[in-house]
């Protein structure tokens, strides 16, 4: 994979143990990888860094904004997949879990080819709706052309 091409992921872990071993995984699959170690470092860096195609994001950040606050926040302002990343996915997040739009939910020990799939699997997704959408908005520009223009 050229440099050109290659996918960026923004990881967000609080824990630097954690986050060095993520990096290393992230890095061998072939992509890049930027981290921050905050809720509100990722909203910045997002904000700043347009090149990002998807951010695995901790659900428990420690002090501060949480995985699903920063989500929410990421979403307003930019559409990108989200995978979440949990050690162990416990009920208080369940419910708002489902009312993000996100590309999975991810155990932390899950492994590497876990992790793989998962990022593969999101931007496939992420992608084709991107171009649904695209689609879907070329065809109602030609259906308004068609019923805006005189018969």
């Amino acid at each position: 994979m050229g440099s050109s091409d290659q996918k960026v992921i923004l990881l967000v872990e609080d824990d630097p143990v954690v986050a060095v071993f993520a990096k290393e995984i992230i890095y061998q699959l072939g992509y890049e990888v930027i981290a921050a170690n905050s809720g509100e470092m990722a909203i910045e860096l997002v904000l700043n860094y347009e090149k990002i195609n998807l951010i695995l994001l901790d659900l428990d950040l420690g002090r501060g904004i949480d995985g699903l606050t920063t989500a929410w926040e990421i979403l307003k302002k930019k559409s990108v997949p989200i995978i979440f990343l949990s050690e162990n996915c416990r009920n208080e997040y369940e419910k708002k879990l489902m009312e993000i739009p996100c590309y999975g939910v991810l155990n932390k020990a899950s492994g590497e080819f876990a992790l793989r799939c998962s990022i593969e699997v999101a931007l496939t997704l992420f992608e084709k709706n991107e171009n649904l959408q695209k689609e879907i908005e070329v065809l109602r520009q030609q259906r308004g052309n068609v019923n805006g223009s005189p018969h």
